[in-house]
């Protein structure tokens, strides 16, 4: 097996992780990789079923099956981690607890947690333990599709999952909603940021697992909202991960008019791609935000990723050409966007995503809007366990211009705390940004945009 990384990670909080700790997205584009490294051997073997196949999830195997499992996780951590943790008393406390424990798991989803627990005393980003049970699994999938190891694991057969188009965050082990696709089947059905859900069916709300019967017919889905009960019937279409964010992107391309300034706003559930560059060097040419006068670049939820050359987009000193035909008619490139940027972050914002926000705030090319990043800056490389399951781990450590940003994030200009659990309905970092952007533009008018074509 071959293994290849990037800067990758999740932004969905897990019990087992702790309640600030998350995965994010990548930072290379999707089907490329920045370097090789050497092959694990027996750690990752070729899948038997494909990872959208529900008859390994939550199946029982025999303890003796997780210790080799669990042998094979530390063997990778202590073989590939990007510090050597055997020396640390934390490190070797969990693991000598992990391995004490892992003859009472039951199925995989105790396994799961068993890992992630012992993962937890690196205090790394980009180290976790995944299962086809957990949304990430399934995005993770699409960022290395095609890495021949993962093409060897899914056999041929189309990468998706059910889903309704929430991203969802776990507080006190309740899931509760961060934020919906704007296309999703959850946005159709009226969902809202801070609603709780409960139950799909006759069994507890999960993002995956309980979805697999629903991928045609309605399930019944539980929610709380403002402390009472809500339902509604709702389908969890199949969907290519990467596919689904990218088209949530496009649709949230809008432009909104707040006395008198035209502000325009792009939504990244994912920047691990150049596909998601491009969508908005398009929408900015000749698409929705075409006739914006400011722009808010959402960097919130899902995963990371982002090549930092993509801030080249907003460099002031690349000269535009314009091209007119005999009829008067312009078209400009390359794309470049020299008007007031606004860039909403918080602990979700990841990985590729903080690169962006950090450059972005050291070269004075947006305003940062928000909280705090997450401090997860870390080069990721994931490893198939024992056929099917996903260890994700750090593997390199990362300097942006000479500083490390790992644990410590980027703070915003303007701070704006948010508490989803008494939002009602309401994205106070967002509608602050609109107030920003308008503040923007009132403080330095941009010239009407030109005909383009």
């Amino acid at each position: 097996m071959i293994l290849h990384y990037c800067f990758l990670f999740v932004a969905l909080h897990h019990a087992w992780l702790g309640p600030t700790v998350a995965s994010d997205g990548g930072f290379l584009e999707k089907y490329s990789v920045i370097e090789s490294v050497e092959p694990l051997g027996t750690l990752a073997e070729p899948a038997l079923q494909p990872p959208s196949s529900q008859q390994s999830l939550g199946n029982a195997v025999e303890p003796t099956d997780y210790a080799v499992r669990l042998e094979a996780v530390i063997a990778a951590v202590e073989s590939r981690f990007y510090r050597d943790p055997t020396s640390d008393a934390n490190y070797v406390a969990a693991r000598q607890a992990a391995r004490q424990t892992v003859a009472n798991c039951d199925d995989v989803l105790q396994f799961r947690d068993l890992v992630n627990r012992y993962l937890n005393s690196l205090q790394a980003s980009h180290t976790y333990y995944s299962t086809p049970a957990d949304w990430e699994y399934y995005h993770l999938l699409a960022i290395f599709e095609a890495v021949p190891d993962v093409q060897t694991l899914l056999q041929q057969q189309p990468l998706v999952y059910p889903s309704i188009g929430v991203i969802a965050q776990q507080h006190n082990g309740q899931w509760v909603v961060a934020d919906v696709l704007p296309n999703g089947a959850a946005a159709k059905a009226g969902l809202q940021i801070g609603d709780r859900l409960l139950r799909v069916g006759d069994q507890p709300y999960a993002p995956v697992a309980p979805w697999w019967d629903y991928t045609a017919q309605p399930a019944r889905l539980e929610f709380e909202r403002q402390g009472r009960p809500h339902q509604v019937e709702i389908t969890a279409p199949l969907q290519h991960p990467a596919a689904e964010l990218l088209a949530a992107l496009q649709a949230s391309f809008h432009v909104r008019e707040i006395q008198g300034c035209r502000v325009g706003y792009a939504h990244f559930y994912s920047y691990a791609g150049r596909q998601y560059q491009e969508a908005l060097e398009e929408a900015i040419r000749n698409g929705p935000l075409r006739d914006a006068e400011a722009l808010i670049m959402d960097l919130r939820y899902g995963l990371g990723g982002a090549d930092p050359s993509y801030l080249n987009l907003f460099n002031h000193n690349v000269p535009q050409l314009a091209s007119i035909d005999r009829d008067g008619q312009q078209t400009t490139f390359p794309v470049q966007w020299k008007k007031p940027v606004v860039m909403l972050i918080n602990e979700t914002s990841r990985s590729g995503k903080e690169v962006l926000a950090f450059a972005a705030k050291q070269h004075g090319l947006a305003t940062l809007v928000g909280t705090r990043t997450a401090g997860a800056v870390l080069a990721g490389s994931p490893i198939i366990i024992e056929g099917q399951d996903l260890l994700y781990l750090a593997v390199r450590d990362v300097q942006v211009d000479g500083q490390r940003l790992e644990g410590i994030g980027v703070p915003p200009h303007h701070e704006v705390p948010a508490d989803l659990l008494d939002c009602h309905g309401i994205d106070r970092q967002r509608e602050r940004a609109w107030e920003v952007a308008r503040q923007l533009l009132e403080a330095t008018p941009v010239a009407k945009p030109a005909a383009s074509k």
